[in-house]
């Protein structure tokens, strides 16, 4: 009889969320957690920090390496594991803005899920509270092969995604999609099929390499905040 007290106790207390950070999201080995310690220590001997694939959020507050002249940020980078969604749905009410990452590399293959997590993030009544800017980042283009180097893979990932989230799109609204509807709010469609300027939010997409330390345009959306 515990588990039916406790359900009917209301659980654990609700967090109380400042709607202040800044949210690192993104499939697996996408390169959250690389771009946390650039973002807050810069390259150290012209190399990055090492890490391994976080199985918690990490959460730091910090003025960025390079923008010495801006308040403290405070930076959630969180796990990109489907089973860790759920708790990422009730997190998102401490966003402020979102820094989206993506491996450039890998995101022919990867096109579908990351289109349902932006999706499930432009859904999000939670996400929606506080947080009207994301950036979109198009990472790790230092190692892509040498038939696309030089080439900015942000312009053709954009136009992917405009397709992949109709069809998630599509097929939730066909009911083929079983997760919860009740934290989701409509997405409002102008015309036929699903474009960025239908998004519920401010919308930017650049390219990155942590690796090389070029990450001008993540600083330039930091300094809007």
């Amino acid at each position: 009889g515990g588990v039916v007290y406790l359900l009917c106790a209301g659980g654990p207390k609700k967090r109380r969320f400042k709607g202040d950070a800044v949210f690192l999201l993104g499939l697996c080995d996408s390169g959250k957690t690389s771009m946390l310690f650039l973002l807050r220590d810069g390259l150290q001997d012209g190399a990055l920090h090492p890490t391994h694939t976080s199985q918690a959020p990490n959460e730091d507050t910090f003025v960025p390496a390079g923008l010495e002249d801006r308040k403290p940020l405070r930076v959630i980078d969180f796990p990109g594991h489907g089973r860790l969604r759920p708790q990422l749905i009730e997190m998102l009410e401490d966003c402020a803005a979102v820094v989206f990452l993506i491996d450039a590399c890998t995101f022919a293959t990867q096109a579908r899920q990351v289109a349902e997590l932006l999706l499930d993030l432009m859904t999000s009544t939670a996400l929606l509270k506080h947080c009207d800017k994301m950036l979109v980042v198009c990472g790790k283009i230092d190692a892509l092969p040498d038939e696309l180097a030089g080439i900015s893979p942000k312009m053709m990932v954009k136009k992917r995604l405009e397709t992949e989230i109709e069809g998630v799109r599509h097929s939730r609204g066909q009911g083929l999609d079983d997760i919860a509807q009740s934290m989701r709010v409509e997405l409002e469609v102008e015309g036929a099929t699903f474009r960025w300027s239908d998004a519920p939010l401010e919308v930017e997409f650049c390219d990155a390499s942590a690796k090389e330390g070029s990450v001008q345009p993540i600083h330039t959306f930091l300094q809007k905040l």
